[in-house]
């Protein structure tokens, strides 16, 4: 007897906990606005964590109902059947508890996605908004009147500029002819050392076949030709 009171006790429990959250969780939520300020969206992100909490704290009650229920269930006959009506409560109750997180992120998601939303259309906005009016942009493309002082003062500049140009081409083409000239004679030079060494090795291929026609010492001399050899 006393079993079976704890566990119709426990079912009423979990019964009275699934309603009161089934309830709650069927209440319908505020539609965002289109453009919420900072201060809404702080409350709402508020209200979510505060949510959250809430629902730990009735899973850890769902938990404890069960774990409670399950003893019960040991202590009578049909203890399977007992086990799986309590467990199938309990996974009714946090099935409720699941749908409500569901929501919760959901709804977070779509808001960071608005907000994601809202900032690119803003840095367009931005991008292809015209620029400020100046005093300068007010008064229109109108040129200024320059003085005769800054008149001359910009043809000076310009005569200066062309003279230093003009030095400056001067210059790499004084650099340029005196490279050529350079090369040219360091090319004649070489050339006059390759002729003369040609000169010496002809000179001394001469020399070399002159010393071969003369006699050697202790050689006779050739026997002109009609006369008797000796």
């Amino acid at each position: 007897m006393t079993s079976a009171c704890l566990l119709t006790r426990t079912g009423c429990w979990l019964t009275l906990g699934w309603l009161a959250f089934s309830v709650q969780a069927a209440q319908p939520v505020p539609a965002a606005d289109a453009a919420p300020s900072p201060q809404e969206l702080q409350q709402r992100a508020q209200q979510r964590a505060q949510e959250r909490q809430d629902i730990l704290h009735t899973r850890s009650q769902i938990d404890a109902r069960r774990v409670e229920g399950e003893k019960a269930c040991w202590q009578r006959f049909a203890v399977d059947n007992c086990l799986r009506e309590v467990r199938a409560q309990a996974r009714e109750q946090d099935t409720a508890l699941r749908e409500r997180e569901l929501r919760i992120n959901s709804e977070e998601r779509q808001e960071k996605a608005s907000e994601r939303l809202r900032a690119i259309e803003q840095k367009q906005r931005e991008k292809h908004a015209p620029a400020p009016m100046t005093s300068s942009t007010k008064q229109g493309a109108q040129p200024a009147v320059k003085t005769p002082a800054e008149l001359a003062r910009e043809q000076q500049e310009r005569q200066t500029a062309a003279q230093q140009r003009a030095a400056a081409q001067a210059q790499r083409e004084a650099a340029h002819t005196a490279g050529v000239a350079e090369r040219e004679a360091k090319s004649e030079a070489e050339r006059a050392q390759r002729v003369q060494a040609l000169q010496d090795k002809q000179k001394a291929a001469e020399a070399r076949r002159a010393r071969g026609a003369e006699p050697r010492r202790g050689e006779p001399l050739p026997t002109p030709k009609g006369l008797p050899q000796p």
